[in-house]
């Protein structure tokens, strides 16, 4: 598993940027891993293409996920997770999604997490 923590000015090793929580700037974030992990970023998924690569004797599938592009942001905002993941989830009042992602088994784990977000959520609504 892959996942950012970029908070607050480690977003300079994962790509080129200002790095200051003050500067904000639209990210579009764009992913190629191998096909058989989930990629995850804060925007919806906007574009998946599959194909293969030759690689000692074999073909290994490879994918390239690009996501729509976010709002303005600070750079310690973006986040993206690459792996084998499960999630539980649920909506707010006013219909926005809300998932608490997991490593494989770990779903009953994640109950608590997903009713505090949705909480927390439709409180600061």
């Amino acid at each position: 598993m892959l996942s950012t923590q970029m908070e607050a000015i480690d977003a300079r090793r994962a790509f080129p940027c200002v790095d200051e929580p003050e500067r904000k700037a639209v990210y579009k974030v764009t992913i190629t891993t191998e096909a058989d992990l989930q990629v995850i970023s804060n925007m919806p998924e906007s574009s998946r293409t599959i194909f293969t690569k030759d690689s000692a004797d074999k073909a290994v599938a490879y994918q390239t996920v690009s996501f729509m592009p976010s709002p303005k942001m600070s750079s310690y905002l973006v986040a993206f997770c690459v792996g084998e993941f499960e999630f539980v989830q649920g909506t707010t009042k006013n219909g926005t999604l809300v998932r608490v992602l997991c490593t494989p088994g770990k779903q009953a784990q994640c109950t608590f997490a997903l009713d505090v977000g949705i909480r927390c959520l439709q409180w600061y609504d």
